[in-house]
Formats: structure tokens, sequence, C-alpha cells
């Protein structure tokens, strides 16, 4: 794990929760050259520390559904439903192609729900900016507005 206030990219750090190491890494190090902090969890409890630790850095939370530990469902909801976390963006990213389990996670709110198997790193990278740049427009707007 690195640290985010350390590296470049600090308050603009991503999480990503998956149990796959490799793949893990084919989307860390493309993140990190893109600037991004990147924090990293294979298991559902070290990411819901990891959460509630850097909670004002994480800007983007990618996360699968089958973790060891807390299920992603539950990050997803302890997200949602934390006053400190509630604006950070969620992508599910999983090999679980269930219509229910999908639509949940939709009606929860998360930004996108992608198939891993389905999908290439730089698909993944290329929505992953999408979802950021979607945020900033967003904030922009509620900073002209007020």
């Amino acid at each position: 794990m690195s640290l985010p206030q350390i590296e470049p990219g600090a308050h603009k750090t991503i999480l990503m929760v998956l149990p796959d190491r490799e793949f893990t890494n084919q989307l860390s190090l493309p993140l990190k050259k893109s600037g991004f902090g990147v924090l990293v969890a294979h298991n559902g409890n070290t990411a819901d520390m990891l959460l509630k630790t850097y909670f004002d850095q994480i800007v983007l939370l990618i996360t699968d559904l089958v973790l060891p530990g807390k299920d992603g469902m539950y990050l997803i909801e302890e997200v949602i439903n934390d006053d400190n976390l509630k604006n950070i963006p969620i992508l599910v990213l999983t090999n679980l192609e269930d219509e229910k389990t999908e639509k949940k996670a939709k009606e929860f709110g998360v930004c996108d729900y992608l198939i891993k198997s389905k999908e290439s790193a730089s698909s993944i990278i290329n929505r992953v900016k999408g979802i950021l740049a979607l945020r900033n427009i967003n904030s922009l707007k509620e900073v002209m507005h007020n």
C-alpha cells in the first residue's frame, strides 16, 4: 500500500478494492502515471479502514463485489450512508454478472458497473478519467451556483 499524502496526486487518490493483485497492478500503474495517488486493498476490512482514514483524499472508489471480509455491497452502503464519504463516486469492477445485483448497485448510486473480463485495462482507465472529469464539472457547477 502506498500512502497518498506522500505521493504525487495526494487529494486526488483512488482507492482500489480488488482481490486480484495482478489485475490491480495493471490498473494502478497507469493511474499513477496519470497523476493519481492510488491506495490498494485486497479485502473489504482493509478498504473500510482506508476509507475512514483517507476520506478527505479519496476521489474515487473502485471496488469488486466479491471480496474477503466485508463485501463490496457493504462498502458501497458505508460510502453512501457516511457524511464524510457520500460524495465519493463509486465504480464497480467485478466478474459478477447478475442483473439483480447490478440493479441494486445502480440504485445505490454507483457511477458504473463494469465486468472485468469484458474490459481492457485501458478502457477501465478511460472510464475512470471520465467519471472524475464529470465529478470535477459537477463540483464546478456547485461552486458557481453558490
